[in-house]
């Protein structure tokens, strides 16, 4: 069960990346496009402007899911640096529950969006396709995030459980735990404070 779910999960993971190359591609293209005929040839196109912004829609909802799989969005670690493991095992959890919270909500509102754009039928107006195809990438994106970020509390929760009753530092834990001041010492001693230099 476990390796048809890590199957599952690399075989999205790569379709994910490989969607949002060609998508970024055909943004470039059609950008390009757009400005050789406007400034080259004193012509414009007409649905150029309008594709270029719904496929910049579908690239940032599509992608956002990328750095929260890698964990290369940006964060503010000011606090984040001076907590001891415990301390940021369970700072990961509670913004893994928030992210959740959030993505949730918005999954919900988009859906509604895209329903309703459904039964009111309304289309573009340079290239004449459905808006719901259009927003139908942020309950799409939604989806996803929320998908992963249980997938982050379980992995959180779990290697916060057993650093608390098993005091081990657990597989999820990765280097940003671990400081030049942790290394070699007692686990034991790992997540209590610092004495005091005078």
């Amino acid at each position: 069960m476990l390796n048809t779910i890590k199957k599952i999960a690399y075989i999205y993971n790569n379709a994910e990346e490989k969607f949002s190359i060609i998508l970024t591609a055909l943004l470039a293209a059609i950008v390009f496009i757009a400005v050789f005929f406007r400034y080259v040839l004193n012509s414009s196109l007409y649905w150029g402007d309008e594709a270029s912004r719904f496929l910049f829609l579908w690239l940032i909802w599509i992608s956002i899911n990328i750095p929260f799989r890698d964990g290369s969005h940006i964060r503010m670690l000011l606090i984040y640096n001076k907590l001891k493991i415990k301390g940021k095992l369970c700072l990961d959890l509670i913004s893994d529950f928030l992210v959740l919270a959030t993505s949730a909500y918005m999954f919900y509102y988009g859906m509604e969006l895209v329903l309703n754009l459904i039964s009111t039928q309304q289309t573009s107006h340079a290239i004449g396709i459905p808006l719901y195809i259009v927003y139908a990438c942020l309950p799409l994106g939604m989806f996803t995030v929320s998908i992963r970020q249980i997938t982050l509390c379980v992995k959180h929760g779990r290697g916060l459980y057993r650093f608390i009753h098993y005091n081990e530092i657990p597989a999820v834990v990765t280097a940003e735990y671990v400081t030049e001041e942790t290394i070699g010492v007692p686990l034991e001693q790992v997540d209590q404070p610092s004495p005091k230099q005078s």
